[in-house]
């Protein structure tokens, strides 16, 4: 799966895998990391560092692996499972899961291409996607004439 010819001001995204087995795409920096817990209604993030996801990073070459997050206190607020995180973890998954490239120490951080966002979402059996972008442009609109 493959996104529309898109153009975007900033290439900083990440991924939620919803309760109800869709995804939404969030134009979002990573580096901006005590943001992402209200995301998922959250104060803090517990790491889902899984196989089945550093298998994806390495089936699609990525340098990074691919970490999911989710609410660290999903458990005792009685949060929905999470049927994808239950797939690909080896015990009770609930709540939203944020998912994110993460480096070999351990930070975490934005993915930089859209579609590669689309291609680990396939893999995991997501085809229910939505695009929340809040920095769209139009080429053709004329504000970004100055640049060139």
């Amino acid at each position: 799966m493959e996104s529309d010819d898109v153009n975007y001001y900033d290439d900083n995204y990440i991924a939620i895998i919803k309760t109800d087995g869709t995804a939404e795409i969030i134009e979002f920096d990573v580096e901006y990391w005590d943001e992402l817990p209200d995301y998922v209604a959250a104060k803090h993030l517990d790491a889902v560092r899984v196989m089945p996801l550093y298998v994806i990073a390495e089936k699609l070459g990525l340098d990074e692996h691919i970490t999911g997050w989710v609410d660290d206190k999903g458990l005792l607020k009685d949060l929905d499972e999470n049927p994808v995180g239950c797939k690909i973890y080896p015990g009770k998954l609930v709540g939203d899961m944020i998912l994110t490239l993460e480096d070999d120490n351990y930070k975490p951080k934005s993915f930089n291409d859209l579609d590669v966002v689309y291609d680990v979402l396939e893999k995991l059996g997501i085809t229910e996607i939505e695009e929340n972008f809040d920095d769209e442009y139009d080429e053709e609109d004329g504000r970004f004439d100055a640049w060139s």
